[in-house]
């Protein structure tokens, strides 16, 4: 399904010819589709949303009444707030902010050369999302400086700290100024490069697509947004995942929906540099070395548990637990875990 192959060849064959300059963030080798993929049974990353209506340091006479000022939520978002309805995305991704970052992945270092390879300027990284900064580190090999930004302080406070990024909470009052200030020191056309890592399908997009075109740096500046929806362990575990996934499907947000389809509806107005379009993300694998422990704990931080459990659901019970462990075997057996994973890379 996915060759391997240098990526000065393949890569190069996609988007042209690649500059002396570029190909020394492509010395590592990475994987490439083949052709497409579809998606697994898997349970998607439901990550949370970058300046939600909710700001979690916030009371409810506190939040902003005008629905205009929460610069990312949807109009459903809107609607709720009119109605006088609390809004718990925030807050979800809030109670377990210690086990996201346990649980979850970091990506491929060669992702990170691949998008550093489009830009030719390396000053500034926007990592948008950044929840505990699984994506941010990743850029530091590459960039002088990253911003990360997320609307959950909770998450902010398990963040991976390191000297050259800046970590900025961005609540849902703050404005598209605002923004601008905080991520390019009041300079626009400032950013090399823009990710979001399995966080854009909770953005009010049209909202978040302005900003990005005030900030990317023209000409050369690059945004790439991935995420995954599936897993691969072996055959019999992949059957109890199955059921377990079937019964989280009540509990998944709505808002998942580009996510459970690869990215495939996502509207991305963003010229093709040759990795994904519009309609047609490119696929790629993410694979980690895992415990079961380790696995139970990414298991623990997707948002339809814990929204579960606030409905007095616990789709992780004792009974649950036992069966996943039986098909994964000893508990000290380490496994290859393979995330499915899809990605869209653009430019002004």
């Amino acid at each position: 399904m996915y060759a391997r192959a240098t990526a000065t060849t393949p890569v190069a064959a996609l988007r042209g010819n690649v500059t002396s300059h570029r190909r020394r963030h492509l010395s590592k080798r990475v994987w490439l589709p083949i052709r497409p993929e579809p998606t697994g049974y898997g349970t998607p990353n439901t990550p949370r949303r970058l300046l939600h209506a909710n700001d979690a340091s916030t009371t409810s006479n506190q939040r902003p009444r005008n629905p205009a000022a929460t610069i990312f939520a949807t109009n459903e978002d809107r609607k709720r707030m009119n109605a006088g309805q609390s809004m718990e995305v925030t807050g979800l991704f809030d109670k377990q902010a210690e086990i996201y970052v346990k649980g979850r992945p970091t990506y491929p270092k060669e992702w990170y050369s691949m998008l550093a390879a489009l830009t030719p300027q390396h000053s500034l990284a926007w990592d948008v999302g950044t929840g505990n900064g699984q994506a941010t580190v990743g850029l530091l090999e590459h960039y002088d400086q990253v911003v990360a930004s997320d609307i959950s302080d909770a998450q902010l406070k398990y963040a991976i700290q390191h000297p050259r990024v800046r970590y900025i909470h961005t609540p849902a009052s703050i404005s598209d100024d605002e923004m601008v200030n905080l991520i390019g020191g009041g300079q626009e056309n400032s950013v090399d490069l823009v990710t979001v890592a399995a966080a854009i399908h909770w953005f009010d997009l049209p909202r978040f697509y302005s900003l990005v075109k005030r900030l990317l740096r023209q000409p050369g500046g690059i945004i790439a947004v991935w995420c995954y929806n599936g897993m691969v362990v072996s055959p019999d575990f992949d059957l109890v995942m199955k059921r377990l996934h079937e019964s989280c499907l009540p509990f998944w947000d709505p808002r998942t929906k580009y996510a459970w389809g690869g990215y495939t509806t996502l509207p991305f107005p963003f010229e093709s540099v040759g990795l994904g379009r519009e309609g047609e993300p490119i696929t790629l694998e993410i694979p980690k070395e895992l415990s079961f422990q380790g696995f139970e704990r990414m298991l623990r931080s997707f948002s339809a548990v814990a929204t579960a459990k606030d409905r007095g659901a616990d789709l992780l019970s004792e009974d649950v637990i036992k069966e996943l462990h039986r098909a994964w075997g000893a508990h000290d057996l380490v496994r290859t875990v393979t995330y499915k994973a899809f990605m869209l890379v653009g430019r002004l």
